[in-house]
Order: C-alpha cells, then structure tokens, then sequence
C-alpha cells in the first residue's frame, strides 16, 4: 500500500480478476471530487454503473461488482471494461468474467 495520498485518480487491478461471481474493483483519488465507475461490455455498451457522481473523499476506495447488468440480470462470460472517472482524470482497467 502506498505510504502517501495518490497523485492520480487509478483504478488498481480487479480482485479476483478473472472472476466467477463477484469481484472487487479498488481505486484511488488524488483529490475529493465527484466519482464515475462504470463497466462496459467489449462493444462499449454501458453494463452498469457501480459509483455515479458521488461525492469522495481522496484516497483509497473499492467497491464490489456482482457481476450483474443495470437490470440485475447476470452477464455472460467474457470480456468486461471498468473505467473510472474523477478529478477530470480518466482509467480504465479490463475484467475477464468466466463461467
């Protein structure tokens, strides 16, 4: 773990990554502001949105995706893309989902 506050908003690997059911996505925040966190699929649709213009503190941050669309429904295997959006700063990271 880093020993002072981030200097960029980052999105760290997903844990686990590939997952079956759920995975955890963390992130940092160089500074407080508001926070996007989505998941897109490989043909860049929108999956789900896990953090949307939320307030934050800067610092260390993770949320927990279940690996469901925005409707609950499950998704498929595949390739997925979380991208974190904060501070005008922008990181994307890839998910592998696995059956």
């Amino acid at each position: 773990e880093p020993a002072g506050p981030p200097q960029h908003a980052m999105l760290q690997a997903a844990r686990p990554n590939p997952f079956q059911a759920r995975t955890v996505l963390p992130y940092d925040l160089a500074r407080p502001g508001l926070v996007e966190l989505q998941i897109y699929d490989v043909s860049g649709r929108l999956v789900r949105s896990l953090v949307s213009g939320a307030m934050q503190e800067a610092g260390h941050h993770s949320i927990e995706w279940d690996g469901r669309d925005a409707s609950g429904a499950a998704t498929v295997a595949g390739l997925y893309f979380g991208r974190l959006e904060a501070g005008g700063e922008r990181d994307v990271r890839r998910l592998a989902r696995i059956r």
